[in-house]
């Protein structure tokens, strides 16, 4: 009876932290929610602890049309999309990405009431801001799941630029779409080199906010 017991509470467990729902829908879009009978399109939801995994299936042959993962509501692990012949359209990592608006804590930033604030010379990219805008406008494209989903608006991220001037994406501190929020990630990455600050005569690392501006214009 003891061993039944303890089994039950096991499975109930496992079942606990492997919720799964299946919604139905009428449109690949996946907008209107509707019965069972009427649906051609599902999404079958696996929930464990903060982690979600949504899969989408074409009912008819139950063809798998796409794997999106989300931890606490944001994008992460790698994203599928396919066709209705099973071929893959697309792959994207999003594992990188960290979601972050609380202040960064850095040792190696100065408070803005320190004395020695004044005499920090800031980091320059290639150009100065014009070559910064110019690089932004040449590297970021909207990717083609943003323009179906019409998303537009400004990406928030925080990099660091090291001693050597090597920038490094820190977090998103405000996202409009996980797409858009990888794009923005990305282009930190593909960044050259910027002149470092200085702090009397000696590169230091600094910590930047960049606005990234996403127009369906």
């Amino acid at each position: 009876m003891k061993q039944i017991f303890i089994t039950l509470v096991l499975a109930l467990t496992i079942l606990g932290l492997q919720a799964q729902t299946t919604t139905y829908y009428k449109s690949s879009r996946f907008k209107k929610v509707v019965p069972v009978n009427k649906a051609k399109y599902k999404i079958v939801r696996y929930t464990k602890k903060d982690t979600t995994v949504y899969k989408s299936y074409e009912i008819k042959g139950n063809q798998l049309l796409t794997v999106i993962k989300t931890l606490n509501g944001h994008a992460t692990g790698i994203w599928y999309k396919y066709d209705n012949f099973g071929d893959l359209i697309y792959r994207k990592d999003f594992r990188e990405l960290v979601y972050s608006d609380t202040p960064v804590n850095c040792p190696f930033l100065l408070k803005k009431d320190d004395p020695r604030w004044k005499l920090v010379k800031t980091a320059q990219f290639p150009g100065g801001i014009p070559g910064l805008m110019a690089f932004l406008k040449s590297h970021i494209h909207y990717s083609e799941v943003s323009k179906e989903m019409q998303d537009a608006g400004t990406v928030i991220i925080r990099f660091v630029i090291n001693e050597d001037g090597t920038p490094i994406p820190n977090s998103i501190k405000k996202g409009v779409d996980p797409f858009l929020d990888l794009a923005a990630w990305n282009v930190i990455k593909e960044m050259p080199a910027w002149t470092p600050a200085h702090l009397e005569g000696k590169p230091i690392r600094t910590l930047f906010n960049l606005p990234v501006k996403f127009s369906l214009r």
